[in-house]
């Protein structure tokens, strides 16, 4: 699996960047290069909804529609998915909880949407 980790971050890529993500980033064991046999890819997702849910329900359907995309992958290999709206990924850094920080300081940027190229 670790000689194939980049191969699967580069499909996860090529279908998520499509659907307008503004981050993708990629934490625990793999991020941090001692991931085990059992270990799955831990991502986190930033869409770039600009709304924060108000419900369970439209927190589940932006989660639905990154999830759906990955399904395939998902059944060969273990991803653990947190996906966040622009406003819900502010809030989550403002609260700078011990997860977050971990994210913050060892996660590996794998794609960040470059809002100065677009004028």
């Amino acid at each position: 699996m670790k000689q194939n980790i980049d191969s699967v971050l580069n499909e996860i890529k090529n279908r998520l960047i499509p659907d307008g993500i503004e981050k993708l980033v990629l934490f625990g064991s793999y991020a941090s290069g001692i991931p085990s046999e059992d270990s799955d890819i831990d991502l986190l997702v930033v869409t770039a909804d600009q709304e924060m849910p108000k419900s369970f329900s439209d927190k589940a359907k932006i989660y639905l529609r990154i999830a759906r995309k990955l399904e395939d992958i998902r059944r060969r290999i273990p991803v653990d998915l947190i996906v966040h709206t622009h406003p819900m990924y502010e809030k989550f850094q403002e609260m700078d909880s011990m997860f977050s920080r971990e994210i913050k300081e060892k996660g590996r940027v794998l794609y960040e949407k470059d809002y100065a190229s677009v004028v």
